[in-house]
């Protein structure tokens, strides 16, 4: 970095220090956001932002580089610019915008790229990027407190983007460690959160829990106990929202905690916390009445049963031959467990649960069989928007569909 490059290096910091979120006034427990209130900073921003792009064009090295000799010197641009990518940052579409968010199509296009680019990870963990860690930490461990969060929300979700980016199943070139300390404070915003009645915030909470759930940190979980604290925490919110997104989110939490503790167990005969979660599971599809909920009810329901535990191998699987037979609205289901079957995922926990389901599986048919070709429609396993099932089941004691011959048609 040239010395002459030092004005350069106060203006931009100066820039960029406009263009981070403020605190708001209001609480987000009390008042929902509007983006009217945010209509002067968007202002500021979208003035400010492109000239900060533009020094970056001129002078990359001066601002987002590293020199040993002056390294603190561009340690708060740096900072506040990764700061301000992951508020703005948002891969979806211009109406789901939150409410700081410009609407920019220029700056967005900028601004992702940046995020989706070698830019922010270059940041973050290339040379000097320990410093900049060290100072976005310190940062929101000021700022996500349980007084102070609900006034940032800009915070809060760009706190999720970074320790995904950092810390999720994303590559990264210069991996970085995820320590004890950290963990624990990701830990504890991710139950803030879901303990929170606002569902896109537990959303974000069941996020940071997938995070500290990965492949990546079992060493940190199993050292720190961590992992039960977030299956205690994310098993509760089953009764609660049946939101589409919050419900994927929250099974993916729960499969990931089975998927770090099935190798520790070793005695499958005997009720454990992996059939409560059996349990949870299916009471939610056998009373859900709407289709994209039931098929993320049976994706994970799929995943669980497809853990293989070869320790508990058993040959007395013929019902699955024909549970077919008994309801076609769940054909890709069955076809699914046929499959499981042949590939060899026979053990006593999964012939457990399987009985069980072929039970319910007649019951599920009636059920979603409505009044209507459309509510017999063939069901297929996705989590995209499907209608609702309104319609109602036949009045009357329970008859097998087979025989009563009343098994809705796949259309």
């Amino acid at each position: 970095m040239e010395l002459a490059d030092s004005s350069t290096v106060e203006r931009a910091t100066e820039l960029i220090r406009c263009c981070r979120v403020p605190r708001i006034n209001v609480n987000i427990a009390d008042e929902a956001l509007q983006r009217a209130n945010f209509e002067r900073f968007l202002h500021v921003l979208e003035a400010s932002l492109p000239v900060v792009f533009d020094l970056i064009a001129n002078w990359g090295a001066a601002l987002t580089g590293y020199d040993q000799y002056r390294a603190d010197d561009n340690v708060q641009f740096k900072t506040d610019l990764a700061l301000v990518i992951t508020e703005q940052y948002n891969d979806g579409k211009p109406g789901e915008l939150l409410e700081y968010q410009t609407e920019s199509v220029a700056l967005r296009q900028r601004i992702n790229q940046f995020y989706q680019s070698a830019e922010l990870e270059q940041l973050l963990t290339g040379s000097g990027g320990d410093r900049v860690l060290h100072r976005l930490y310190d940062h929101y461990r000021r700022v996500l407190t349980e007084q102070e969060w609900k006034h940032h929300p800009a915070d809060v979700a760009g706190f999720v983007r970074i320790v995904e980016f950092l810390y999720g199943p994303f590559p990264l070139t210069n991996p970085v460690e995820l320590n004890d300390d950290t963990a624990a404070f990701i830990l504890s915003v991710g139950v803030t959160l879901v303990e929170f009645f606002d569902p896109s915030y537990q959303r974000m909470g069941l996020q940071l829990f997938c995070v500290l759930l990965g492949p990546r940190h079992k060493l940190v979980m199993r050292r720190t106990n961590i992992h039960q604290v977030v299956y205690s925490n994310a098993i509760k919110l089953t009764a609660k929202c049946k939101q589409e997104l919050f419900l994927d989110a929250l099974w993916k939490c729960i499969y990931q905690y089975v998927e770090l503790e099935e190798g520790s167990f070793n005695d499958f005969s005997k009720w454990n916390t992996i059939d409560d979660i059996m349990e949870t599971l299916l009471n939610g599809l056998m009373f859900e009445s709407n289709l994209a909920a039931s098929s993320i009810y049976l994706l994970y329901l799929l995943k669980l049963l497809a853990i293989d535990l070869p320790n508990y191998i058993i040959d007395e699987l013929d019902e699955l031959q024909s549970i077919d037979r008994k309801c076609h609205l769940y054909e890709p289901v069955c076809e699914q467990l046929r499959q499981d079957c042949l590939g060899g995922f026979h053990n006593r926990r999964y012939y457990r649960w399987v009985k069980r389901i072929i039970e319910m599986l007649p019951h599920e048919a009636l059920k979603c069989q409505g009044n209507t070709r459309l509510h017999g429609g063939k069901f297929t396993l996705h989590t995209g928007h499907v209608p609702d099932r309104t319609g109602s089941a036949q009045a009357g004691p329970y008859k097998d569909p087979i025989e009563s011959g009343r098994v809705p048609k796949c259309v």
